[in-house]
């Protein structure tokens, strides 16, 4: 993950990338298993994934994303992460084109909130809001 803009310094943006540093080693887990045609250990690392994935995605949509909505300058991306997340929310294809399609898109995710959405989020929202964040 980068750090060039030190938006990591807001607890609740740490926090989420922490959770992203976990999901990704996870997904290099899966694409491992997948490699050597191990069903389940692709079974455990998609278990695994997904409980953290669903706490962490609820956190950002009560959090981070109704701050994001409530700024002038930020809302117009929440809509097209709220659609990202109902992607990575849906049941998993467990074929394995479907758990690389899901990996995939988990990565792009992530991707796009690391580089653009927290360092962004870090610069434009109010002190305010990184307090109420953080109570979430």
């Amino acid at each position: 993950m980068c750090d060039y803009c030190d938006c990591r310094q807001h607890e609740p943006i740490a926090s989420l990338s922490e959770e992203h540093d976990r999901l990704l080693a996870l997904s290099v887990r899966i694409r491992a298993a997948l490699d050597r045609d191990d069903g389940a250990a692709v079974e455990a690392g998609l278990g695994d994934l997904i409980a953290i994935l669903e706490p962490h995605a609820e956190r950002e949509e009560r959090g981070l994303f109704v701050a994001l909505a409530a700024d002038e300058d930020l809302r117009a991306c929440v809509p097209g992460l709220l659609a990202e997340h109902g992607r990575l929310h849906g049941p998993v294809d467990r074929s394995p084109a479907g758990v690389v399609a899901f990996l995939d898109d988990l990565a792009s995710h992530i991707d796009r909130e690391e580089h653009d959405v927290f360092p962004a989020a870090s610069q434009l929202l109010p002190a305010a809001a990184w307090t109420g964040l953080t109570a979430v």
